[in-house]
């Protein structure tokens, strides 16, 4: 299975964004954003960029006044393994690798 990256929001159908190693992803409301999540009115347009390296994915944020929050923690950057998951405002990122 590829790593992919699940966007979850209650009451919407998951979204799934398919990840290759190397590439900068931009998460953001923009439409040219790689992760776009359209209607999370806390999301900045470039919000955030996220990059496959091996089995981990590495999280920064763009956005110096928008949160990026990983186990209730505001956090710059942090890197995930599979399984963890970030938020922003009522929308979730859950992060899976093979």
């Amino acid at each position: 299975m590829p790593a992919r990256l699940i966007i979850r929001r209650q009451g919407v159908p998951d979204r799934i964004v398919s990840l290759n190693e190397g590439p900068l992803y931009t998460v953001g409301r923009a439409a040219e954003a790689e992760v776009c999540v359209p209607d999370e009115p806390q999301l900045g347009k470039r919000h955030a960029t996220v990059r496959l390296s091996g089995v981990v994915l590495r999280v920064a944020r763009l956005a110096p006044e928008g949160l990026l929050l990983r186990d209730g923690e505001s956090l710059q950057s942090f890197e995930l393994a599979a399984g963890g998951s970030f938020a922003v405002g009522y929308t979730r990122f859950v992060f899976e690798a093979a």
